[in-house]
């Protein structure tokens, strides 16, 4: 999520609903409330599983289960967003691999 298109290769990470850091703010915003905090936690505060654990009280397995789900929601609320730089990679003259 944190990567962008790289600077200078004439793609833009802009995609019809914002940007992709939009797009992917709102899916997680989308997500249920524990799931969010869950994957907040983890990937933007840098806590481990088990350090989740402790701070929600809340069993590993559940923490894993909602990281699990948290992840699949977020790559097909994205999926379009994937598919539309799949296809830009493929069409833009710019590219090294253009479609033939």
């Amino acid at each position: 999520m944190g990567q962008g298109v790289p600077p200078g290769s004439g793609r833009s990470n802009r995609t019809a609903g914002g940007t992709l850091a939009d797009r992917a703010a709102a899916a997680v915003s989308a997500l249920p409330a524990r799931r969010q905090e869950v994957f907040r936690l983890v990937r933007r505060c840098g806590l481990s599983y088990e350090e989740v654990t402790r701070v929600l009280e809340i069993p590993l397995e559940t923490v894993t289960d909602e990281m699990n789900l948290a992840l699949a929601s977020l790559r097909a609320a994205l999926a379009s967003d994937e598919d539309t730089l799949r296809t830009t990679r493929l069409t833009d003259p710019g590219s090294p691999r253009q479609a033939p």
